[in-house]
């Protein structure tokens, strides 16, 4: 499974530690009760996390090199990630 927010240099971190760290449900830490959330917010994250993915993706898809300004796709865009942000 690729890492895209870990950035390893030095081999400090090895893909089957990571792979490890993925796996194990029971480590300290990495259960779901550690973080302290309850399943409702728990949820919520990750139904506006999916929600800005797929205006990003659409963004990208429907941005060009003939709008070099941004306009009203960037707003709308910004405008959904605010309204995102004050769920919380």
């Amino acid at each position: 499974m690729d890492y895209t927010s870990i950035h390893i240099y030095g081999h400090l971190l090895s893909d089957d530690i990571l792979h490890n760290i993925e796996r194990d449900t029971n480590l300290l830490g990495n259960r779901q009760q550690d973080f302290g959330l309850d399943i409702s917010t728990s949820a919520a994250i990750d139904y506006v996390w999916s929600s800005l993915r797929n205006d990003w993706r659409f963004f990208n898809e429907r941005s060009g090199v003939n709008d070099p300004y941004g306009t009203r796709r960037s707003r709308d865009l910004i405008e959904r990630l605010l309204q995102n942000f004050s769920v919380w």
